[in-house]
Protein backbone atom coordinates (compact mmCIF):
# COMPACT_ATOMS: atom_id res chain seq x y z
CA UNK A 1 0.00 0.00 0.00
CA UNK A 2 2.99 2.49 1.35
CA UNK A 3 4.61 1.88 -2.47
CA UNK A 4 1.38 2.57 -4.51
CA UNK A 5 0.82 6.18 -2.72
CA UNK A 6 4.49 6.91 -3.28
CA UNK A 7 4.15 5.91 -6.56
CA UNK A 8 1.19 8.05 -7.27
CA UNK A 9 2.77 11.30 -5.53
CA UNK A 10 5.56 10.44 -8.05
CA UNK A 11 3.14 10.35 -11.19
CA UNK A 12 1.12 13.02 -10.37
CA UNK A 13 4.06 15.65 -9.29
CA UNK A 14 5.64 15.01 -12.51
CA UNK A 15 2.30 16.56 -14.39
CA UNK A 16 3.07 20.14 -13.59
CA UNK A 17 0.81 22.43 -15.81
CA UNK A 18 2.85 25.86 -16.88
CA UNK A 19 1.20 28.92 -17.90
CA UNK A 20 3.21 31.21 -20.02
CA UNK A 21 2.97 34.87 -19.18
CA UNK A 22 1.59 37.30 -21.65
CA UNK A 23 5.00 38.96 -22.79
CA UNK A 24 4.25 41.86 -22.10
CA UNK A 25 6.90 44.23 -19.52
CA UNK A 26 5.24 47.49 -18.07
CA UNK A 27 7.18 46.91 -15.15
CA UNK A 28 9.65 44.79 -16.45
CA UNK A 29 8.68 41.54 -17.75
CA UNK A 30 9.02 39.35 -14.20
CA UNK A 31 5.60 38.21 -14.85
CA UNK A 32 4.85 38.89 -18.25
CA UNK A 33 7.58 37.42 -19.46
CA UNK A 34 7.73 34.61 -17.16
CA UNK A 35 4.90 31.61 -16.29
CA UNK A 36 3.18 29.83 -13.81
CA UNK A 37 3.99 25.84 -12.88
CA UNK A 38 0.84 24.99 -10.62
CA UNK A 39 1.11 21.34 -8.86
CA UNK A 40 -0.87 19.27 -6.66
CA UNK A 41 0.73 16.53 -4.57
CA UNK A 42 -2.30 15.65 -2.98
CA UNK A 43 -2.48 17.68 0.10
CA UNK A 44 -1.40 21.06 -1.51
CA UNK A 45 -1.66 23.25 -4.47
CA UNK A 46 1.67 24.32 -4.83
CA UNK A 47 2.29 27.38 -6.96
CA UNK A 48 5.43 28.39 -8.70
CA UNK A 49 6.31 31.63 -10.34
CA UNK A 50 9.11 31.55 -12.84
CA UNK A 51 10.22 35.14 -13.12
CA UNK A 52 11.00 36.82 -16.53
CA UNK A 53 13.82 39.24 -17.13
CA UNK A 54 13.05 41.83 -14.90
CA UNK A 55 13.18 42.08 -10.88
CA UNK A 56 10.40 40.99 -9.09
CA UNK A 57 9.37 44.26 -7.14
CA UNK A 58 5.58 44.71 -7.67
CA UNK A 59 2.85 41.87 -6.38
CA UNK A 60 1.62 38.69 -8.30
CA UNK A 61 -2.60 38.32 -8.02
CA UNK A 62 -3.97 35.18 -8.52
CA UNK A 63 -7.98 35.19 -8.51
CA UNK A 64 -8.79 32.02 -7.89
CA UNK A 65 -12.62 31.11 -9.02
CA UNK A 66 -13.66 27.65 -7.60
CA UNK A 67 -17.40 27.20 -7.39
CA UNK A 68 -19.83 27.23 -9.86
CA UNK A 69 -21.79 30.36 -8.77
CA UNK A 70 -21.65 33.38 -7.36
CA UNK A 71 -17.72 35.28 -6.96
CA UNK A 72 -17.13 38.33 -7.93
CA UNK A 73 -17.46 40.38 -11.79
CA UNK A 74 -15.11 42.75 -11.36
CA UNK A 75 -12.46 44.47 -8.53
CA UNK A 76 -14.59 47.94 -9.10
CA UNK A 77 -16.52 47.20 -5.67
CA UNK A 78 -13.07 45.95 -3.80
CA UNK A 79 -12.54 48.04 -0.88
CA UNK A 80 -10.13 46.46 1.55
CA UNK A 81 -7.36 48.52 0.91
CA UNK A 82 -5.65 47.59 4.74
CA UNK A 83 -2.28 46.65 3.43
CA UNK A 84 -0.01 46.35 0.72
CA UNK A 85 -1.48 42.77 -0.65
CA UNK A 86 -5.01 43.90 -0.02
CA UNK A 87 -4.49 47.00 -2.01
CA UNK A 88 -2.78 45.25 -4.99
CA UNK A 89 -5.99 42.48 -4.79
CA UNK A 90 -8.29 45.24 -4.76
CA UNK A 91 -6.55 47.68 -7.10
CA UNK A 92 -7.80 50.66 -4.52
CA UNK A 93 -4.97 53.24 -2.86
CA UNK A 94 -8.18 53.57 -0.66
CA UNK A 95 -8.08 56.99 -1.59
CA UNK A 96 -9.18 58.35 -4.86
CA UNK A 97 -7.19 55.95 -7.13
CA UNK A 98 -8.29 52.33 -9.03
CA UNK A 99 -7.18 50.25 -11.09
CA UNK A 100 -10.63 48.39 -12.14
CA UNK A 101 -10.52 44.89 -13.73
CA UNK A 102 -13.58 43.36 -15.21
CA UNK A 103 -13.06 39.62 -15.44
CA UNK A 104 -14.93 37.67 -18.48
CA UNK A 105 -18.18 36.33 -18.51
CA UNK A 106 -17.32 32.95 -17.54
CA UNK A 107 -14.57 33.85 -14.68
CA UNK A 108 -15.87 35.20 -11.56
CA UNK A 109 -13.51 34.57 -8.54
CA UNK A 110 -14.23 34.33 -4.97
CA UNK A 111 -10.75 33.94 -3.39
CA UNK A 112 -7.50 35.55 -3.94
CA UNK A 113 -3.68 34.66 -3.61
CA UNK A 114 -1.63 37.82 -3.36
CA UNK A 115 2.63 37.46 -3.01
CA UNK A 116 5.65 39.58 -3.31
CA UNK A 117 9.23 39.92 -2.36
CA UNK A 118 10.39 42.83 0.69
CA UNK A 119 10.07 46.66 -1.26
CA UNK A 120 10.25 49.79 1.56
CA UNK A 121 8.15 48.91 4.26
CA UNK A 122 6.19 45.76 2.73
CA UNK A 123 8.54 42.50 4.83
CA UNK A 124 7.46 40.42 1.80
CA UNK A 125 4.96 37.62 2.18
CA UNK A 126 1.66 35.92 1.15
CA UNK A 127 -1.68 36.18 1.59
CA UNK A 128 -4.64 34.66 0.94
CA UNK A 129 -8.36 35.79 1.15
CA UNK A 130 -11.77 34.80 0.24
CA UNK A 131 -13.44 37.96 -1.46
CA UNK A 132 -15.76 40.45 0.40
CA UNK A 133 -17.78 43.69 -1.23
CA UNK A 134 -16.96 45.45 2.10
CA UNK A 135 -14.10 45.62 3.81
CA UNK A 136 -12.22 44.00 4.68
CA UNK A 137 -11.44 40.85 2.71
CA UNK A 138 -11.84 37.45 4.95
CA UNK A 139 -8.72 36.23 6.04
CA UNK A 140 -7.55 32.60 5.24
CA UNK A 141 -4.03 32.29 5.86
CA UNK A 142 -0.39 33.97 5.29
CA UNK A 143 1.22 30.72 3.04
CA UNK A 144 4.93 30.70 3.59
CA UNK A 145 6.79 32.36 0.35
CA UNK A 146 10.30 31.35 -0.56
CA UNK A 147 12.71 33.95 -1.12
CA UNK A 148 10.63 36.84 0.18
CA UNK A 149 13.59 38.98 0.63
CA UNK A 150 14.97 38.47 -2.70
CA UNK A 151 13.80 40.41 -5.94
CA UNK A 152 15.84 37.82 -8.12
CA UNK A 153 15.09 34.61 -7.54
CA UNK A 154 14.68 32.59 -10.47
CA UNK A 155 11.13 30.94 -8.54
CA UNK A 156 9.25 31.86 -6.15
CA UNK A 157 6.84 29.07 -4.66
CA UNK A 158 3.54 29.47 -2.38
CA UNK A 159 1.56 26.56 -1.16
CA UNK A 160 -1.97 26.62 -0.46
CA UNK A 161 -4.61 23.49 0.69
CA UNK A 162 -7.67 22.60 -1.59
CA UNK A 163 -10.15 23.32 1.40
CA UNK A 164 -8.71 26.96 1.63
CA UNK A 165 -10.05 27.69 -1.62
CA UNK A 166 -13.52 25.89 -1.38
CA UNK A 167 -12.59 22.75 -2.63
CA UNK A 168 -13.14 19.55 -2.12
CA UNK A 169 -9.80 17.09 -2.89
CA UNK A 170 -7.71 18.78 -5.39
CA UNK A 171 -9.88 18.95 -8.08
CA UNK A 172 -10.05 21.71 -10.76
CA UNK A 173 -10.44 25.58 -10.28
CA UNK A 174 -10.08 28.86 -12.86
CA UNK A 175 -7.73 31.57 -12.39
CA UNK A 176 -5.64 34.22 -14.12
CA UNK A 177 -3.01 36.68 -12.68
CA UNK A 178 -2.43 40.16 -12.97
CA UNK A 179 0.86 42.06 -11.81
CA UNK A 180 0.14 45.04 -9.81
CA UNK A 181 1.66 47.25 -7.70
CA UNK A 182 0.62 48.12 -3.63
CA UNK A 183 -0.85 50.75 -4.59
CA UNK A 184 -3.32 49.31 -7.12
CA UNK A 185 -1.05 50.66 -10.19
CA UNK A 186 -1.92 47.81 -12.27
CA UNK A 187 0.76 46.85 -14.97
CA UNK A 188 0.23 45.00 -18.48
CA UNK A 189 1.78 42.24 -17.71
CA UNK A 190 -0.26 38.91 -16.56
CA UNK A 191 -0.81 35.17 -16.65
CA UNK A 192 -4.55 34.21 -18.37
CA UNK A 193 -5.37 37.02 -20.54
CA UNK A 194 -3.23 39.22 -23.27
CA UNK A 195 -4.14 42.87 -21.68
CA UNK A 196 -4.58 43.76 -25.40
CA UNK A 197 -4.31 47.98 -25.83
CA UNK A 198 -4.12 48.22 -21.68
CA UNK A 199 -1.98 50.95 -20.88
CA UNK A 200 0.09 50.36 -17.12
CA UNK A 201 -1.80 52.78 -14.67
CA UNK A 202 -4.95 53.35 -12.61
CA UNK A 203 -7.12 52.30 -15.72
CA UNK A 204 -10.19 50.38 -16.38
CA UNK A 205 -9.46 47.44 -18.39
CA UNK A 206 -12.21 44.56 -19.45
CA UNK A 207 -11.22 41.25 -20.50
CA UNK A 208 -12.72 39.18 -22.90
CA UNK A 209 -10.68 36.16 -22.81
CA UNK A 210 -11.54 32.86 -21.04
CA UNK A 211 -9.75 32.19 -17.97
CA UNK A 212 -7.42 29.68 -17.55
CA UNK A 213 -7.72 26.18 -15.65
CA UNK A 214 -5.97 24.07 -13.27
CA UNK A 215 -6.70 20.00 -13.62
CA UNK A 216 -4.31 18.02 -11.88
CA UNK A 217 -5.41 15.32 -14.16
CA UNK A 218 -5.23 17.12 -17.39
CA UNK A 219 -3.28 15.08 -19.65
CA UNK A 220 -0.95 17.05 -21.69
CA UNK A 221 2.27 19.28 -20.95
CA UNK A 222 2.43 22.10 -23.25
CA UNK A 223 5.86 22.89 -24.79
CA UNK A 224 6.45 25.49 -27.59
CA UNK A 225 3.99 27.20 -29.71
CA UNK A 226 5.53 29.28 -33.12
CA UNK A 227 4.59 30.51 -36.30
CA UNK A 228 6.24 32.02 -39.43
CA UNK A 229 4.61 33.64 -42.58
CA UNK A 230 4.78 32.58 -46.27
CA UNK A 231 2.80 34.66 -48.54
CA UNK A 232 -0.37 34.21 -47.66
CA UNK A 233 -0.21 30.92 -45.27
CA UNK A 234 0.97 30.70 -41.84
CA UNK A 235 3.07 28.25 -41.07
CA UNK A 236 2.35 26.73 -37.22
CA UNK A 237 4.13 24.43 -35.16
CA UNK A 238 4.22 23.30 -31.43
CA UNK A 239 4.92 20.61 -29.49
CA UNK A 240 4.24 18.73 -25.88
CA UNK A 241 6.62 17.19 -23.46
CA UNK A 242 3.55 14.69 -22.57
CA UNK A 243 0.20 13.26 -23.75
CA UNK A 244 -1.76 10.64 -21.82
CA UNK A 245 -5.33 10.19 -22.54
CA UNK A 246 -5.24 13.59 -24.75
CA UNK A 247 -8.50 14.44 -27.06
CA UNK A 248 -6.85 17.46 -29.39
CA UNK A 249 -5.69 20.68 -30.12
CA UNK A 250 -7.85 23.81 -30.99
CA UNK A 251 -6.17 26.35 -33.28
CA UNK A 252 -7.83 30.06 -32.40
CA UNK A 253 -6.84 32.61 -34.50
CA UNK A 254 -7.63 36.85 -33.88
CA UNK A 255 -7.53 39.95 -36.03
CA UNK A 256 -7.11 41.85 -32.42
CA UNK A 257 -6.31 39.40 -29.68
CA UNK A 258 -9.33 39.82 -28.39
CA UNK A 259 -12.67 37.95 -30.23
CA UNK A 260 -11.48 34.40 -31.52
CA UNK A 261 -12.56 31.74 -34.27
CA UNK A 262 -11.74 28.59 -34.62
CA UNK A 263 -9.00 27.83 -37.69
CA UNK A 264 -8.57 24.09 -37.12
CA UNK A 265 -8.82 21.49 -34.55
CA UNK A 266 -5.87 18.91 -34.78
CA UNK A 267 -6.43 15.29 -32.81
CA UNK A 268 -4.30 14.30 -30.78
CA UNK A 269 -1.08 11.80 -31.01
CA UNK A 270 -1.21 10.60 -27.36
CA UNK A 271 2.40 10.08 -27.41
CA UNK A 272 3.72 9.71 -23.75
CA UNK A 273 6.69 11.42 -24.14
CA UNK A 274 5.54 14.14 -26.04
CA UNK A 275 4.73 14.71 -30.36
CA UNK A 276 5.90 17.42 -32.73
CA UNK A 277 2.46 19.24 -34.64
CA UNK A 278 2.49 21.25 -37.63
CA UNK A 279 -0.25 23.32 -39.63
CA UNK A 280 -0.64 25.62 -42.44
CA UNK A 281 -3.36 28.56 -42.47
CA UNK A 282 -4.13 28.97 -45.52
CA UNK A 283 -6.70 31.85 -45.42
CA UNK A 284 -4.50 34.91 -43.55
CA UNK A 285 -6.45 38.05 -44.71
CA UNK A 286 -5.37 40.46 -41.68
CA UNK A 287 -2.19 42.81 -41.70
CA UNK A 288 -1.66 41.32 -38.09
CA UNK A 289 -3.36 37.78 -37.23
CA UNK A 290 -2.95 36.61 -32.90
CA UNK A 291 -2.88 32.93 -32.79
CA UNK A 292 -3.05 30.59 -29.65
CA UNK A 293 -3.89 26.73 -29.51
CA UNK A 294 -7.07 25.30 -26.90
CA UNK A 295 -5.62 22.15 -25.55
CA UNK A 296 -8.73 19.88 -24.62
CA UNK A 297 -8.57 16.43 -22.69
CA UNK A 298 -10.85 13.64 -23.07
CA UNK A 299 -13.30 15.07 -20.49
CA UNK A 300 -13.73 18.03 -21.94
CA UNK A 301 -11.24 20.45 -19.42
CA UNK A 302 -9.12 22.50 -21.24
CA UNK A 303 -6.68 25.12 -21.13
CA UNK A 304 -4.72 27.86 -23.21
CA UNK A 305 -1.57 28.37 -25.12
CA UNK A 306 0.69 31.83 -25.33
CA UNK A 307 -0.51 33.61 -27.95
CA UNK A 308 1.60 34.30 -30.76
CA UNK A 309 1.75 37.38 -33.21
CA UNK A 310 2.38 36.93 -36.88
CA UNK A 311 2.36 40.28 -39.58
CA UNK A 312 1.46 39.98 -43.36
CA UNK A 313 3.36 41.91 -45.93
CA UNK A 314 6.44 43.38 -43.96
CA UNK A 315 9.61 41.06 -44.10
CA UNK A 316 10.52 42.70 -40.96
CA UNK A 317 8.55 43.97 -38.09
CA UNK A 318 9.36 44.87 -34.90
CA UNK A 319 7.47 45.90 -31.72
CA UNK A 320 8.00 47.54 -28.32
CA UNK A 321 6.34 45.21 -25.59
CA UNK A 322 5.91 47.72 -22.93
CA UNK A 323 7.06 51.26 -22.02
CA UNK A 324 8.15 52.85 -19.56
CA UNK A 325 11.02 49.99 -18.68
CA UNK A 326 12.62 48.38 -15.42
CA UNK A 327 16.04 46.69 -15.65
CA UNK A 328 15.44 45.10 -19.66
CA UNK A 329 13.45 46.13 -22.77
CA UNK A 330 11.59 43.46 -24.51
CA UNK A 331 11.39 43.73 -28.31
CA UNK A 332 8.65 41.12 -30.48
CA UNK A 333 10.97 40.86 -33.87
CA UNK A 334 8.79 39.18 -36.74
CA UNK A 335 11.42 38.05 -39.67
CA UNK A 336 10.84 35.38 -41.95
CA UNK A 337 14.45 35.03 -42.70
CA UNK A 338 17.23 34.30 -39.85
CA UNK A 339 18.99 37.23 -39.19
CA UNK A 340 21.32 38.93 -36.84
CA UNK A 341 20.48 42.06 -35.13
CA UNK A 342 22.53 44.67 -33.04
CA UNK A 343 20.89 46.55 -30.44
CA UNK A 344 22.59 49.85 -29.02
CA UNK A 345 20.86 51.81 -25.95
CA UNK A 346 22.16 55.20 -26.00
CA UNK A 347 21.37 58.37 -24.15
CA UNK A 348 18.98 61.48 -25.59
CA UNK A 349 22.41 63.24 -25.75
CA UNK A 350 24.26 60.85 -27.74
CA UNK A 351 25.86 59.36 -24.95
CA UNK A 352 26.26 55.16 -25.53
CA UNK A 353 24.96 53.61 -22.64
CA UNK A 354 24.87 49.36 -23.74
CA UNK A 355 25.51 47.40 -27.28
CA UNK A 356 23.86 43.63 -27.61
CA UNK A 357 23.76 41.24 -29.99
CA UNK A 358 20.74 38.99 -30.97
CA UNK A 359 20.68 36.01 -33.69
CA UNK A 360 17.74 35.56 -35.07
CA UNK A 361 15.93 32.54 -36.28
CA UNK A 362 13.55 33.02 -39.08
CA UNK A 363 9.51 33.67 -37.52
CA UNK A 364 8.34 35.92 -34.60
CA UNK A 365 10.37 35.30 -31.46
CA UNK A 366 10.83 37.80 -28.57
CA UNK A 367 14.12 39.14 -27.11
CA UNK A 368 14.72 41.00 -23.76
CA UNK A 369 17.73 43.88 -24.11
CA UNK A 370 19.39 44.62 -20.56
CA UNK A 371 19.02 47.91 -19.34
CA UNK A 372 22.53 48.98 -17.61
CA UNK A 373 21.84 50.43 -13.96
CA UNK A 374 22.99 53.66 -15.33
CA UNK A 375 20.16 54.26 -17.47
CA UNK A 376 17.30 56.69 -16.33
CA UNK A 377 14.72 58.84 -17.82
CA UNK A 378 14.30 59.02 -21.84
CA UNK A 379 16.77 57.21 -23.87
CA UNK A 380 17.00 55.88 -27.15
CA UNK A 381 17.16 52.45 -28.10
CA UNK A 382 18.80 51.73 -31.87
CA UNK A 383 17.87 48.35 -33.70
CA UNK A 384 20.69 47.62 -36.32
CA UNK A 385 20.06 44.89 -38.68
CA UNK A 386 22.68 44.81 -41.41
CA UNK A 387 22.05 48.63 -43.70
CA UNK A 388 18.41 48.69 -41.88
CA UNK A 389 17.95 50.60 -38.52
CA UNK A 390 15.30 51.74 -35.93
CA UNK A 391 14.77 53.26 -33.31
CA UNK A 392 12.35 53.40 -30.22
CA UNK A 393 11.97 56.36 -27.43
CA UNK A 394 12.58 54.62 -24.17
CA UNK A 395 11.36 55.78 -20.92
CA UNK A 396 13.69 53.62 -17.97
CA UNK A 397 12.52 53.93 -14.50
Amino acid sequence: MYTLVAATFICIAAFAINYPGNGKSGFGGATGGGSLDINTDLTSIIIDLNRGAGDFNDILVIYIDSKSSGGFSSTKKLTDAQYELQRAISGFDGGLQRSTFNFSDDFKPDYALAFGVKNGDFPGGAILVKLEKEMPFTFISQPTMNDSLSNTAAKYTVSVTPAQIGLQFASSFKFMATYISSTGYRSDEAIGDPMTDFTSGWNEYTSTTPPLIFDRTLPVVFGNFSGALKGAAADLTWSTKTEINFKQFELQKSNNGSTWVTAATIASKNINTGAQYSFTDRNVTDSKTYYRLKLISQDGSYFYSGIIILRKGAVTNIDLLGNPVKNVINLSISNNDAANYKFELFTVDGRRLAVQNYVHVAGTNNVSVNVPANAKGNCILKVINGSEQQSFKIIVE
